[in-house]
């Protein structure tokens, strides 16, 4: 099937067998068949089917050669226990339990390493609270696995450090560390195995015909999909996007709260380094965006909201209006809530980022005030990190705490001019995307941002 046809809902070519299904996605009884940039319609495929917080995610499966995989895991890792046992090290028993060890470690960082198999990369959507909770045990299971990684490396020091010393006493004296500390690496490696084993949430249980298999979606959730697939196709449409070039920002910038994570922190800084493809990324133009009511607000943003609305720094303050972007790679979200003063002349933006591709989920929260000044000036009072290249007519300043200390800190920066009220909602937002515009301007000349261009996305919505 050509890649053209790749369409959710396209008709079947002359050319496909007799049914087989075509397109990038389909339903086959209990598993939901996915190709290489399946994009789903917005429907759970994590937690309660009835679940209201969706939000995009995107997931890479992958099906490499089971054989070549085992061997690439086994081997290495029975030569090396062998090879220790055989040289009295350790005992028969320590060198089974090794191997044990090392095939979990070649499997778990060497096993990518073999043939790429099937892969398919899934944009689709699921409940916020069920990724959050998810990434919070894959947290912990990390932990537990790297736990006993160095439980395992300091037991095989200690061995090692008795048996170079004096061979009677040492070895002996050496028996107790091993026994226990091979006894606990290997419970905190089993345990970290099993629990990612009951906590797979969708997996891919394989490839059929070149389709790969997906699990775990809901089941009310599986029949949506197959209604949806049953209505007919939903046209393509022509996008405003462009490349944002990710490896021209400051790292600090880049890796934001992330910066102490040495692993996050280290790979970021070798794609910077490399202008890796990876830090490349689309990002649609301000009109694609979608401004909501207020009530349909992301619930983050509307529990933020009726956190501070009680106090007497916003009293009177009203909801204006809530926009929202999904990212055209189906891994990134932001959208904010607008809220007015009583007298319109100052407005604030709770804003919500939040990042899910695979197992990672992210989500930051920030607040921006705005203002518009009689001379022209735009003053932007935020707590989030700004980039440079901003427009002559902007003036920025990053304050960081609760929004009553920023708010305090943006009523003082009108000066004598004053800040000018604005009429209503559309007028607000037309100051901030010409603005916009502006900033796209300026960072395209900085080699940041590309030229915006249309594109056709198959499968969306009109």
């Amino acid at each position: 099937m050509p890649e053209e046809a790749l369409d959710p809902y396209a008709p079947p070519e002359d050319s496909s067998p007799a049914g087989e299904p075509a397109g990038t996605w389909t339903v086959a009884g209990d598993c939901l068949m996915v190709r290489d940039g399946a994009r789903l319609p917005e429907v759970n495929l994590e937690g309660e089917a009835g679940a209201r917080d969706l939000t995009p995610t995107a997931r890479q499966f992958v099906v490499a050669p089971s054989i070549g995989r085992a061997l690439f895991a086994i081997v290495p890792a029975i030569g090396m226990g062998v090879w220790i046992s055989h040289n009295q090290a350790v005992k028969p028993v320590y060198g089974f339990a090794l191997i044990f060890v090392l095939m979990t470690v070649f499997k778990r960082f060497f096993g990518r390493l073999v043939g790429p198999g099937h892969a398919a990369r899934v944009q689709g959507y699921a409940s916020a609270a069920t990724l959050a909770a998810r990434a919070r045990r894959g947290r912990w299971r990390r932990l537990l696995l790297w736990a006993g990684l160095l439980t395992l490396l300091l037991t095989l020091l200690g061995v090692l450090a008795g048996t170079s010393r004096a061979w009677h006493r040492g070895f002996y004296g050496a028996v107790d560390v091993a026994t226990y500390g091979f006894g606990l690496a290997v419970t905190l490696l089993l345990a970290s195995a099993v629990w990612q084993l009951l906590d797979q949430g969708l997996r891919c249980t394989g490839v059929r015909d070149g389709w790969l298999e997906v699990r775990g979606v809901p089941p009310a959730s599986l029949a949506e999909l197959a209604r949806r697939v049953q209505q007919g196709p939903a046209p393509g449409r022509k996008r405003r996007l462009c490349t944002v070039f990710q490896y021209q920002l400051p790292l600090g910038l880049l890796a934001g709260k992330y910066r102490w994570n040495p692993r996050i922190f280290l790979t970021l800084a070798i794609l910077k380094a490399r202008r890796s493809p990876r830090l490349e990324r689309k990002q649609y133009h301000w009109s694609e965006s979608r401004v909501l009511p207020p009530a349909e607000a992301d619930a983050s943003l509307r529990r933020r909201w009726e956190e501070i609305a009680g106090l007497p720094e916003f009293e009177g303050w009203t909801e204006e209006l809530a926009e929202r972007m999904d990212y055209p790679a189906g891994d990134l979200r932001t959208e904010g809530l607008v809220l007015a003063s009583p007298d319109r002349r100052h407005f604030a933006i709770l804003i919500m980022t939040r990042v899910s591709f695979g197992n990672f989920f992210g989500e930051t929260q920030e607040t921006a005030f705005r203002c518009w000044t009689s001379d022209g000036r735009s003053v932007l009072t935020c707590s989030q990190p700004m980039l440079g290249n901003l427009p002559p007519s902007l003036d920025a300043l990053r304050v960081q705490g609760r929004p009553p200390r920023i708010l305090a800190a943006h009523l003082g920066r009108p000066g004598a001019q004053g800040a000018q009220p604005v009429a209503d909602a559309d007028a607000l937002l037309e100051l901030i995307r010409r603005e916009a515009d502006e900033q796209h301007e300026l960072w395209m000349a900085a080699g940041i941002h590309g030229p915006y261009e249309e594109v056709e996305i198959a499968g969306e919505p009109a």
